[in-house]
């Protein structure tokens, strides 16, 4: 099966949809939410370089980044699994993919 996703302005193509693709969060914290929205509600904070498993590709979306001077983010809400497999949303404006890879 193919398919074709982009995050952070990557595009990626897989055969495989059980492929995993792994990222790591780029601020000190980051919400994960219950939905794919600034509405939705945080299921956790997650924390700087923790790995997350991409999951879905959500909707394409616009938000205010507070932290750089209300600059404006284009985007896409992302599903993903942590290591600990808590599962939420999370917009891939702050992902950055990882190296890591189970052992």
């Amino acid at each position: 099966c193919l398919f074709m996703y982009h995050i952070n302005n990557q595009s990626f193509t897989a055969i495989n949809k059980k492929k995993e693709y792994y990222y790591e969060i780029i601020p000190d914290t980051l919400n994960l939410r219950n939905k794919p929205s600034l509405q939705g509600k945080v299921i956790k904070k997650m924390q700087k370089d923790e790995i997350v498993i991409f999951n879905n590709l959500g909707e394409t979306d616009n938000i205010r980044d507070y932290s750089k001077e209300y600059s404006l983010l284009t985007g896409s809400w992302v599903k993903v699994k942590t290591l600990k497999n808590e599962t939420g949303w999370c917009f891939d404006a702050y992902l950055k993919p990882s190296q890591y890879r189970p052992e």
